[in-house]
């Protein structure tokens, strides 16, 4: 699994480990329970 660096709304709020960009946005929206209107956005670590 990769770490990624999750950002909502230009702002650091964790990370979450998953094997693609994609899955790590969708767990990125399940941990930290972002609303559908923010803007979510993932790096690698």
């Amino acid at each position: 699994m990769k770490e990624w660096n999750v950002y909502v709304d230009g702002r650091y709020v964790g990370t979450v480990n998953e094997e693609t960009e994609a899955l790590a946005r969708l767990a990125a929206f399940n941990k930290y329970d972002v609303p559908d209107d923010a803007e979510l956005s993932v790096s690698r670590r």
